[in-house]
């Protein structure tokens, strides 16, 4: 019996040994993981330190060689500018002997500091930009912001730029309405701080956000506490130089910055999803409404929209068999789409044409020559093409040389060059046969003569709308095919017309009135060249029709003259200071001043 007790002592003291060991060692090895977790967040905080003590380093070196660049050229003009400034007679005597060595005077270890302007150097510039914009990550929409600035030489030569996103707690104490203001005076900022980095001290720059240059000038009153920290910042900043002066411009003046800040919000979309989920990462194109991967969305130069490869590839190639020079799709929007930007979704033989395009384009359309030979078709300019046969009668070559196959043509007559043959007798040898042959092919390939250059015109597919790509011009649908009702043939019946579809392009009086004409004339059901008793009615129907396109056409003609000077005032009064436009305008500037008087001091 008491064996049997000490076995059971003995098996429950081993029993508790073991517990204890169990115990021991899971608190040791919960201290070890606790330790080894410490240990790793140590060297990845070590590891980071590192890094941006390297980064610190490579910015000091990259700072240092800006800075003796910028040194020599401003040397390098300084002596330029002397040269200028000595006499011819001197410069021919002593002229061989002149030298300005780079440092001269001073050595390398002894030399004082030196700034990269001095007095009589022409001040540095410096353009900024900050955007704020709601921007579509996956299936939310976030705001982000970016700054972009960018230091040229007096000659807009591009020294140093910067871009970044505006992460964390920026949006402190501002409102909805001032978070504008808060990111241009940010820009501004960094603009400024990177220029006094480079030893500058002459610098003027340029601003296209008009609140931030009125607080920046004084001309309005600071009365919010944040604003006047902001706007207290920049003006320490400009302490900090010896000449400091900001100028107002429009947008498309700020050169560099706006595409630097632009590209900055891109980067940030696109990290933004990645660290999310990259996949999820998609944005809605507003032609084709479907949901499209961020990296197949094509963003166009300057007005920045966005479309999706497969519709921007749709719409160029439609642009280019229409004979057009592609723009942005944007409604209103008159962008030229950039060829080298473009590649990105066009085939090979829709960048060769749009090439081609493009050079037609810059051809005016009096100007345009193609080659009449049927294997060559070259289009040239009157202006580049080797003229020859001069007609005193006329004050005219009749004569041209093709540029790449070296044929000769005749201007007129827009063939292959007659000799021995005056134009009048090669126009009298054709026949009528020929004539009737080619309104024939005409008619079968649905080819069609322009009014206005009288080249003919194919049409590919589509609606009836027609455009001619040598004069850029596009032809009234509706008379076209009321005129093509007299060139019938026999046992043809004629399409009815959709007049509800032509009310809606030019209008419901111009429509009534073909109508009524049209109906009149009661046309049967097969005609066949149209009948003696009908053709006056169409010959008088045609008549009014073209005058009333004509019309028409003046006034298009009308409407774009003022539209184009509209816009060239807008152009002038935006490159125009507000003293220089108030200097042209005093009837306006005590309009001004009254009302700035009574939004501050009301009265």
């Amino acid at each position: 019996m008491a064996d049997k007790d000490m076995e059971s002592d003995l098996d429950l003291a081993f029993q508790l040994q073991v517990e204890e060991a169990m115990t021991a060692s899971l608190i040791g090895d919960d201290k070890e993981i606790s330790h080894d977790v410490s240990n790793f967040q140590t060297l990845e905080l070590l590891k980071k330190l590192e890094q941006e003590e390297k980064d610190r380093l490579q910015w000091e070196v990259e700072i240092g060689r800006i800075k003796d660049d910028l040194k020599r050229l401003v040397h390098d003009q300084e002596v330029a500018q002397e040269i200028l400034r000595i006499p011819e007679a001197e410069w021919q005597k002593t002229g061989d002997h002149f030298q300005r060595p780079f440092g001269e005077g001073c050595s390398s270890s002894t030399a004082p500091p030196q700034n990269v302007t001095t007095n009589d150097h022409p001040p540095f510039k410096l353009y900024f930009k900050g955007l704020f914009s709601d921007e579509r990550v996956g299936d939310s929409t976030v705001e982000i912001a970016a700054i972009g600035f960018a230091v040229c030489d007096p000659l807009d030569n591009l020294i140093l730029n910067g871009q970044k996103p505006l992460i964390g707690d920026w949006k402190c104490d501002f409102a909805e309405q001032e978070l504008e203001l808060k990111v241009e005076a940010k820009a501004l900022i960094e603009g400024l701080n990177a220029a006094l980095s480079l030893d500058i001290k002459k610098i003027d720059f340029f601003c296209d956000y008009y609140p931030l240059y009125q607080y920046i000038t004084m001309r309005w009153l600071v009365n919010q506490q944040n604003i006047a920290t902001v706007v207290d910042q920049v003006i320490l900043l400009q302490r900090k130089f010896v000449s400091c002066r900001p100028f107002f411009v429009a947008r498309k003046d700020v050169k560099f910055a706006f595409k630097l800040a632009r590209d900055a919000i891109d980067s940030q979309i696109t990290r933004s999803a990645e660290s999310s989920n990259a996949k999820s990462l998609k944005e809605t194109c507003s032609i084709c409404l479907e949901d499209t991967f961020v990296g197949q969305m094509f963003s166009i130069d300057r007005c920045l929209h966005r479309y999706c490869c497969s519709c921007m590839r749709q719409h160029v190639e439609v642009k280019l068999l229409n004979g057009m020079v592609p723009r942005c799709p944007h409604e209103h929007c008159k962008t030229v789409l950039n060829i080298d930007n473009s590649k990105k979704f066009m085939s090979a033989k829709l960048v060769d044409m749009m090439n081609q395009r493009i050079k037609e384009d810059a051809i005016p359309a009096t100007e345009k020559v193609y080659c009449p030979n049927p294997k060559c078709s070259t289009l040239m300019s009157k202006s580049e093409i080797p003229k020859y046969v001069y007609d005193a009668t006329a004050n005219a070559h009749l004569a041209g040389k093709c540029l790449k196959c070296q044929g000769y043509f005749c201007f007129k007559c827009k063939v292959p060059w007659h000799y021995d043959m005056t134009c009048h007798a090669y126009q009298a040898q054709k026949t009528p046969e020929e004539d009737a042959k080619l309104k024939t092919l005409a008619t079968t390939k649905l080819w069609r003569q322009c009014m206005k250059c009288n080249h003919m015109i194919e049409l590919i597919g589509g609606c009836y709308h027609i455009t001619c790509s040598y004069i850029n011009g596009e032809e009234d649908p509706l008379l076209r095919y009321m005129t093509n009702v007299r060139y019938l043939g026999s046992g043809q019946e004629p399409e009815p017309i959709d007049w509800e579809y032509y009310r809606k392009g030019i209008g419901s009086r111009l429509v009534d009135m073909y109508k009524e004409a049209y109906e009149s004339i009661q046309i049967p059901k097969y005609v066949d060249n149209v009948t003696p008793q009908y053709k006056p009615k169409f010959d008088a129907l045609v008549v009014e029709l073209k005058e009333a396109e004509q019309r028409s056409l003046k006034e298009s003609e009308r409407l774009d003259k003022e539209i184009a000077e509209t816009q060239e005032l807008k152009q002038k009064i935006s490159t125009m200071t507000a003293d220089e436009y108030f200097a042209k305008h005093p009837e306006l500037k005590k309009k001004f001043d009254d009302e700035i008087r009574n939004d501050y001091w009301g009265y």
